[in-house]
């Protein structure tokens, strides 16, 4: 299946036609900026310096880029209050739990969570479990049926009773900090796409680091901005969008976490991505593009066994669109 027929049946057009929706509410219409009174300064997440350089603008946002690390990020951004409204309340999160729900989508993501789970489980025994952000809360299930102690945290009220009603598992509906966990009393931490949604990651992996027990294990899951796909097509990629705060690099996420008493010792990427390449090298939409329609031959569109070989060689070489960290608690 081509990325066309992907978004067309998770229902991911509809969804970004409800972001546009809920960004224009957001936008000054004089300046077709942020308005000024939804702005919130940052400094960079890795240095923690305000020394800054303009990279591009994308949908009334402004992306910057650290002259310091090389940290990309949007700046300035949404105050604190209107991002944890956006996942408790804005009709494009409660509809993102539709398309997480639809047949193929829990097909993906079941692949996908049971791969990172075998993975994981080269490194770590069956022990307690935190997954932040867990959302339906397939990565749990599954984890739990391979004999963890599974135990997960997800703000939207939606995913947590989806989580509830089809896997049975009960999930802490508070930010982290807010919940009366025990020090140093989980295995391990996963956070598969939620640190570059935080507006403080610095926050969550210093209480990551308190909840782990001595060489406890940390997975995180994010965008991959030094990926083939993002260098190729800059902001036309949908990693870049207003819900994306942060885009971390393997060399500026792996200083974060050194930062934070973590060692990591496993860096790997996926997601070639090489559909959504070919439709830009097309001039055609990355996502929605038809390239496969075509009834001319293209010197981009390649056989399915040179494709796959290609996506591989992209992974490998850590250029895949997501990036996959492990690390130690020191």
């Amino acid at each position: 299946m081509g990325t066309y027929d992907f978004v067309k049946e998770t229902g991911r057009d509809t969804y970004w036609e409800l972001m546009e929706k809920e960004k224009s509410m957001m936008l000054d219409r004089r300046t077709g900026k942020l308005k000024k009174s939804l702005e919130r300064h940052v400094k960079c997440p890795v240095c923690r310096l305000d020394d800054t350089s303009f990279a591009f603008e994308k949908d009334g946002f402004t992306y910057v880029k650290c002259l310091e690390c090389g940290m990309l990020y949007i700046n300035p951004q949404l105050d604190e209050d209107k991002i944890r409204a956006q996942y408790r309340s804005l009709p494009s999160q409660n509809y993102w739990i539709e398309v997480l729900q639809t047949e193929r989508q829990l097909k993906y993501d079941t692949k996908k969570f049971r791969g990172a789970l075998e993975d994981m489980m080269m490194f770590a025994e069956p022990g307690k479990l935190l997954d932040i952000g867990c959302n339906l809360g397939i990565f749990l299930d599954l984890a739990r049926k391979k004999g963890w102690d599974a135990h997960g945290v997800e703000l939207n009220e939606k995913a947590r009773a989806v989580a509830e009603k089809k896997f049975g598992l009960d999930i802490y509906g508070k930010p982290l900090e807010e919940l009366d966990l025990e020090p140093e009393s989980f295995d391990v931490i996963t956070l598969w796409e939620v640190l570059e949604h935080l507006t403080n990651p610095r926050d969550i992996l210093e209480q990551a680091h308190r909840l782990l027990k001595p060489n406890g294990m940390i997975v995180i899951l994010v965008p991959n901005c030094d990926s083939l796909a993002i260098r190729m097509m800059h902001g036309k990629t949908a990693a870049f969008g207003w819900g994306h705060l942060w885009y971390f690099t393997p060399a500026s996420l792996e200083t974060l976490l050194n930062q934070y008493g973590f060692k990591v010792f496993k860096v790997g990427t996926e997601l070639g991505e090489i559909d959504t390449i070919t439709n830009h090298l097309q001039f055609d939409d990355p996502y929605i593009g038809n390239n496969v329609k075509r009834r001319y031959k293209s010197p981009y569109i390649q056989p399915e066994a040179i494709k796959k070989k290609l996506a591989q060689f992209i992974c490998e070489n850590n250029l895949g669109y997501k990036l996959r960290m492990y690390a130690k608690k020191r």
